[in-house]
């Protein structure tokens, strides 16, 4: 009796055993980790499909709800995928004709499951709450961006419950994702973005910084035209404009005079509105025509003018270094000149990229993901020793490297050059890591846009 006891244990410790190895081989062989950004799904108004009875046809995301959920379904089924970290704007609260209510009659929050149940979401929610809710390996990651800056932890679990959020305890709207043993971080980038970053200055109890406001009249051009339109890409052309000639996008103390900058703000402002087709009468500010609907958004009540708006950002050039007080970068204590961050949301965000994470003496990694631009690519650097700097490098083999995800919009709101249904895969190796630029194609293939490898080292001359 007791031998067969003493062998039934033995049993039992060998299963137990057994199970204790596949899941540890399983989990040892996913050396893969998915970056996506910027989906922007709206809620039901905004779409423009017949599942809605309510539709107004100006949200981003339509075309791709398809794809994104077949996307999703083969990241989930990849017996290599570790991460799937979604780096901001899954949700979008911003693009929303300023005629109509932004939360449409919902609080803040509640307005985010209004968002996640609207028919063209839901399929693509689902499969993320399947993610979450597996235990096999597959870690569900998100960090905020700025058209979700509002939406709380709380409300996120409550949608899709076992996600992993990554937010700035010190600032809402703020975070960012940091892997140390590989030497990846991954953000949204609005942090870098003088137009798009929490603003706590202008009014005490809100974060909404000047892009909110732009967003929703580039969704009143959509919504009238039909045409696609991101306000961020007007700015990119009015700050060229704006600058003495050959100063660029980001000019550099001592070589152009960047005096002018501290006005852009308010000028920047007025000209893209006027480009939106608001009626002069709208602008003036001898008129008080109470054009925004707030509805509550972020303890914004009644209706704003465009002068009222106006007003409460004139300063938010000269106020910049005290609005990053609030959010410098938790990492690498670095933050931006006033000048760059007025510029560098218009870009790529790169040179940020650089600033921020390279060119420091604080290196926390060597792999630098952001979103936000909605401008997919990927480069490499090689650090110079000899000058103390990071010099762009086209090899394959980097120090550095950086890559931008792109975005999940419709392909009418992209710019130029620039692709949709975009995302950064980082693969993990012995003596380098692999990073790959791809775009997801409706026939449930991949295209490689670009790839880069790294040490898995930081280089010894950034260590401290």
């Amino acid at each position: 009796m007791k031998s067969r006891i003493k062998n039934r244990l033995g049993l039992i410790v060998l299963l137990i055993i057994f199970i204790i190895c596949v899941q540890f081989s399983a989990i040892a062989g996913r050396t893969k980790s998915y970056f996506i950004s910027d989906l922007h799904m709206g809620d039901a108004r905004s779409t423009n499909t017949a599942l809605s009875k309510e539709s107004h046809n100006y949200g981003w995301f339509n075309e791709n709800s398809e794809a994104l959920k077949n996307f999703l379904i083969a990241v989930y089924n990849d017996p290599s995928t570790k991460n799937l970290v979604i780096i901001g704007d899954l949700f979008d609260e911003w693009i929303c004709p300023y005629s109509l209510d932004p939360i449409n009659g919902y609080t803040t929050q509640s307005y985010f499951n209004a968002i996640a149940n609207a028919p063209l979401n839901k399929p693509v929610v689902d499969v993320l709450k399947t993610i979450a809710a597996d235990d096999s390996g597959i870690n569900l990651i998100y960090v905020p961006g700025n058209h979700d800056m509002l939406m709380k932890e709380n409300t996120l679990q409550n949608i899709i419950p076992g996600i992993q959020i990554y937010t700035n305890s010190k600032q809402q709207g703020m975070g960012l994702y940091l892997d140390n043993e590989n030497n990846v971080v991954a953000e949204h980038g609005h942090r870098y973005d003088m137009w798009n970053a929490p603003n706590p200055i202008p009014r005490q109890g809100s974060i909404l910084p000047i892009g909110f406001y732009m967003a929703r009249a580039c969704a009143t051009k959509s919504s009238g035209s039909g045409e696609g339109e991101f306000y961020m890409d007007y700015i990119k052309t009015k700050i060229e404009s704006y600058l003495p000639s050959g100063c660029g996008v980001s000019p550099t103390y001592g070589v152009c005079d960047i005096s002018p900058f501290n006005g852009a703000p308010p000028f920047i402002y007025k000209a893209y509105f006027e480009y939106c087709g608001i009626p002069d009468i709208v602008l003036s500010s001898e008129e008080s025509i109470q054009i925004f609907k707030m509805d509550g958004i972020n303890y914004y009540y009644g209706n704003w003018s465009f002068d009222k708006v106006n007003s409460l950002y004139q300063n938010i050039y000269d106020n910049w270094d005290s609005q990053q007080a609030h959010f410098v970068n938790p990492q690498t204590g670095e933050k931006l000149e006033a000048h760059d961050a007025l510029a560098y949301g218009a870009s790529t965000l790169e040179d940020a990229a650089d600033d921020i994470y390279v060119n420091v003496d604080n290196i926390v990694a060597n792999i630098i993901i952001f979103g936000h631009t909605h401008k997919d690519m990927i480069t490499g650097w090689h650090y110079d020793s000899l000058g103390g700097t990071t010099v762009s490098n086209d090899s394959t083999v980097c120090s550095y490297v950086y890559a931008n995800t792109g975005t999940w919009i419709d392909s009418k709101y992209v710019a130029s050059g620039y692709n949709t249904r975009t995302y950064v895969v980082v693969e993990t190796g012995d003596v380098v890591n692999y990073v790959t630029l791809l775009q997801y194609n409706t026939d449930g293939t991949s295209t490689t846009l670009g790839q880069r490898e790294v040490q898995t080292q930081l280089p010894e001359e950034h260590l401290l």
